[in-house]
């Protein structure tokens, strides 16, 4: 009978009626599978010195290195540079005017009384209605407190 592990070329194989790759060709025999564990370990700790020595290298590169560099130049100049000047955007001088006449209308609006919608709902100046509400038991009013 012709056994799955053969030790003669493909062609003897052939020749004697077996099938030509058929069966596992294992490099080891089922004996020795507890025995890898050694190499794993090795891995596994070169795996980790690789790990630790980029994240040192990164840390040096990124962190120390350059504070040295700072720290021991004789003139102290800036990590980035200033925009000058006329570089920026000249914004329009009417521009705080503008802003002054919405925030008037808007303090306006909070401040009066309107009629909103055809539904009948209304405003009222804002002081008033946190003064109904806390009347009506809307806030919690704590002692000492302004």
């Amino acid at each position: 009978m012709a056994t799955n592990q053969s030790t003669n070329s493909p062609m003897a194989d052939n020749s004697q009626g077996m099938i030509v790759g058929s069966g596992p060709n294992l490099p080891y025999s089922a004996e020795a599978l507890g025995l890898n564990f050694p190499t794993l370990l090795a891995w596994a700790v070169a795996l980790v010195v690789i790990t630790a020595l980029l994240i040192g290298g990164y840390r040096y590169a990124y962190i120390i290195y350059p504070q040295n560099v700072l720290d021991n130049s004789e003139q102290v100049r800036p990590v980035r540079s200033q925009i000058p000047l006329d570089a920026m955007p000249v914004l329009p001088a009417s521009l705080a005017e503008q802003y002054d006449i919405i925030n008037d209308a808007q303090i306006a609006q909070l401040d009066a009384f309107d009629v909103s919608d055809l539904d009948g709902n209304v405003r009222i100046p804002y002081d008033q209605a946190v003064q109904m509400m806390l009347e009506q038991g809307a806030f919690e009013v704590r002692e000492g407190t302004d």
